[in-house]
Parts: C-alpha cells; structure tokens; sequence
C-alpha cells in the first residue's frame, strides 16, 4: 500500500497512538541477531528462540528493524551497508530495498539505527558518523534517498533513534553524553533532552506509555531513567558488573532489554519492576514486537515506530564510545 504524506490531522493522530499502539501478538519478539547475520523470533509462550529471516551473502550485522506501511519487514546491516526487505508474516526474503551503493552515495556510511517516520518514509542513522547530517530520509516506497533531514552542525557519535513523545525524533550524541531531539516533521533540531555522562556509551532507547525514557547503555553503563521532560531519574541497572546493554523495547506493558554480555533477554515491568532474565537469547542489538499484517497500513505502524522499535548491540570493537 503506498503512504501518502500525512495530514495535520493525521500526523497528530499518529502521534498519539504512539501511547496506544499494536503490541506483539501474545509476547512473541523480533529480536536482530548481529553477531550471526540473523532476525530471530522469541515465541513467549515456549520461553525459546528460533530462527525468523536471513538472507545469505546480502545481510551482515542487522542493526535495526521496522515494519513498513506495506506490513513488511526492513532490516538495516551495518556491515553489508543495505536495508533488506522481508514478508512481515512469514520472515521470506523479498529483495534488497536499499543497496550497499545508495546508501554509500547518500553518505551514510556506518548504518546504525532505523525508524519509520509519521509520514511513512524511513530516517537512518549512521553509526560514527563524520559528517554534519545525523538523519538521512529514504522513500518508504521506493528506497530512494531523499534528503539530510536533520543537522547538528557538527560530527557526531550517535546510537539509538526512536520517534517519541511530542512528535519528535530523539537520538542517543555520545560525543555530548545527551539526548538530543529533532522535530519529526521539519528535522529542526531542538537541542537537548537529557545529559548524563553515563550516556557516552548510549546504546539504545525506548519511551514507557507513561513517557519516561529508558536507556541502555553498553559496556557496562547500565540501563538509565528519565522523566517526561528529560530529568535523571537514576538507574535501572547500576553501572558495573558483566553487562553490556544494547536493544530495549517497551511493549505490552513489558520492558525488554538484551544483555549482549551474558546473551540474555532481560525483562521488567514497564515501570521498572524485574520479572525475568530469558536465557538463551542472541544478544540482540534491536528488539521490535511480532506484528504481522498490521490492520491499520502506515498510519498505525507510524504510532508503533514510536515505542523506539528496532536496536542495536554492535561488535564490541565498534562500540567504544
């Protein structure tokens, strides 16, 4: 189904099912395996994992996830440099949406994280980047690079981007140790949000219903609180320890966190309470919920790429801050 550029109306509604959107069906994930080239799927109600998508030869370290309007799933790879499209239902490799060359050209050239905007279009981030531009737009029906959405003025190494609250684009500067906010419309860059050292080793981020921020942080900064309009609120989990923090979601009133150091799915109350450490998981760097065949196209999935669907828990060698 192509998506149209949104209306007022629409966008406002969008954004505000940020709060209300699909969950997973019945607690199952996505969850991207980096280290084996691989999208694997958490079935909730068997505790296991399996196999979901993979594509041999054209998917090297998968980053990120999102549903497209279409309901299927793209997957961005950091080290094959291309978005990768598959069914949505059934993980079936359907072709290479963006290649290694376009996105090159675009000068992502360390692909990091992926969203689905408000108007259906997907905005990348670029691990370690060298350039001013710290969001790029690409065509969410064709693939092709539309513009440098959005600025700081300066390099940048920036991990983890969600659409989120107030319809704004927040991503992870680990160069300032903040969160650094966007307009999702405009790309205007709104300056800060949070600051913290702890977040020079962002990795991830995720918004409660509630508004709160989580972070995961790798290496071994733990997970980190904020309030709705960006105050410290302390740590989920403190800093130290064998921990390595790298994909967080909050869905169905669930907050989950992958440990890449021990390859354990964490899993907490959506304000913050433990409930289990899933063993077995792999060491996902982003974590979406299992939607297949959205009812409602692009206008609902632009609420769901607001939980902050889809993250990272890269190499180590790459993620020294």
């Amino acid at each position: 189904m192509k998506t149209n550029l949104l209306s007022g109306a629409s966008l406002a509604l969008a954004l505000t099912l940020f709060a209300a959107a699909p969950h997973s069906r019945g607690g199952d994930l996505l969850l991207a395996a980096f280290a084996s080239d691989a999208i694997a799927r958490y079935d909730s109600a068997l505790g296991t994992f399996s196999s979901f998508a993979t594509a041999p030869g054209l998917m090297d370290g998968p980053t990120a996830m999102v549903y497209g309007g279409d309901g299927n799933l793209y997957v961005l790879c950091e080290f094959s440099h291309n978005v990768l499209r598959f069914n949505g239902t059934s993980g079936a490799f359907i072709d290479e949406f963006i290649s290694t060359a376009a996105l090159g050209a675009a000068g992502v050239t360390d692909p990091d994280d992926m969203e689905l905007g408000p108007d259906g279009n997907f905005y990348l981030t670029s691990h370690g980047s060298t350039v001013a531009a710290a969001i790029w737009k690409f065509s969410g029906t064709t693939g092709a690079f539309l513009s440098n959405f959005a600025t700081f003025g300066a390099a940048a190494h920036t991990h983890g981007l969600t659409l989120g609250p107030g319809g704004k684009f927040y991503l992870g500067d680990l160069t300032a140790g903040t969160i650094r906010q966007f307009n999702a419309v405009t790309g205007a860059n709104l300056g800060t949000f949070a600051a913290n050292p702890l977040l020079s080793l962002t990795a991830d981020l995720t918004f409660t219903p509630d508004s709160s921020l989580y972070v995961a942080c790798d290496a071994g900064n733990g997970i980190q609180h904020f309030s709705p309009t960006g105050t410290f609120l302390g740590s989920l989990v403190a800093p130290g320890g064998a921990q390595s923090y790298w994909g967080i979601l909050a869905d169905g009133g669930f907050l989950y966190v992958s440990n890449r150091a021990t390859d354990t799915l964490k899993k907490y109350t959506d304000t913050g309470v433990f409930v289990a450490d899933i063993t077995g998981g792999p060491g996902a760097f982003d974590i979406i919920p299992l939607v297949p065949e959205p009812g409602a196209g692009g206008l609902l999935l632009a609420g769901v790429a607001g939980l902050g669907l889809g993250r990272r828990w890269k190499k180590p060698a790459l993620r020294a801050a």
